[in-house]
């Protein structure tokens, strides 16, 4: 029986190129502490973007749970053998696949470009080999299949390895692929910027025009506030001379009025009796 899960969430941060194996070793726990000291952690699979394919068996040995996921820039394919037989109980919260028997490989970027090429029949096939595994992604009649070699830790004899995407699954692969690579790298982002118009010529244009229409409105302000003070200064200067001018009336109106007093007052008392 094969179930689809899928999970849609933003992309994390790019983590270095491994293979993580986990199985039950013999090696002493201490060096085994001593080992993960040195071990750099990455996120849980969990949070990332992923997409499940569930493929659960009456057989145990031949069930399986692939699990395919992005982190930040890398490509991250994870298996887990099924474990023990089918759930008959819905609500059974035994885990049906083992975690601690998992297989994972890490893809770099470049990997994940290679196999966006082999989704859009750019290239026939992308082989992958590192010190961990040595993996080949290529097209089949119904679908994609990873297959290869793995090399165990704990093992000096490297085992052949292959997951499978077929059908509705190779539908699924092609989009997550493509996505994975256009929103890890930021050309969706490009694009949706694009298509609202946005592009760094134009923004650096309207950048322009707006600081053009700053230093405008403030040399206007600029010319306005020297155009008032000038206009204060003449108003006080036209009221000074109106001040003075009165005061030079009044004074020759009280002169003339003295002058007339005096002249007129001893022609009356002469004529007084």
């Amino acid at each position: 029986m094969f179930r689809s899960v899928s999970a849609r969430l933003p992309l994390a941060t790019a983590a270095t190129s491994s293979v993580r194996f986990q199985s039950s070793s013999a090696t002493p726990a201490i060096n085994q502490n001593q080992r993960n000291q040195y071990r750099r952690s990455f996120l849980s699979t969990n949070s990332l973007p992923k997409f499940e394919i569930h493929d659960v068996r009456d057989d145990p040995e031949h069930g399986s749970m692939t699990r395919v996921s992005v982190d930040g820039k890398q490509l991250l394919v994870s298996q887990f053998p099924q474990l023990g037989p089918r759930k008959a109980d819905p609500n059974d919260t035994t885990p049906q696949f083992d975690r601690d028997r998992r297989i994972s490989m890490r893809f770099r970027h470049i990997d994940l470009a290679g196999f966006v090429s082999v989704v859009e029949n750019r290239i026939p096939s992308h082989h992958v080999k590192n010190n961990a595994f040595d993996m080949a992604f290529e097209k089949t009649t119904n679908g994609y299949v990873l297959k290869g070699q793995v090399h165990r830790s704990n093992s000096q004899v490297n085992e052949e390895w292959a997951v499978r995407f077929e059908n509705q699954f190779a539908v699924t692969i092609e989009h997550f692929l493509e996505s994975a690579l256009t929103e890890s790298f930021g050309f969706a982002q490009h694009q949706r910027a694009l298509a609202r118009g946005y592009s760094p010529q134009s923004n650096n244009v309207k950048s322009n025009q707006d600081r053009n229409r700053n230093q405008n409105r403030n040399q206007n302000r600029r010319r306005n506030n020297n155009s008032i003070a000038e206009n204060q200064e003449s108003w006080a200067a036209d009221a000074f001379e109106e001040t003075v001018s009165m005061d030079a009336s009044v004074r020759a109106c009280v002169c003339v009025c003295v002058c007339v007093c005096v002249c007129t007052r001893p022609w009356r008392q002469g004529r007084d009796p």
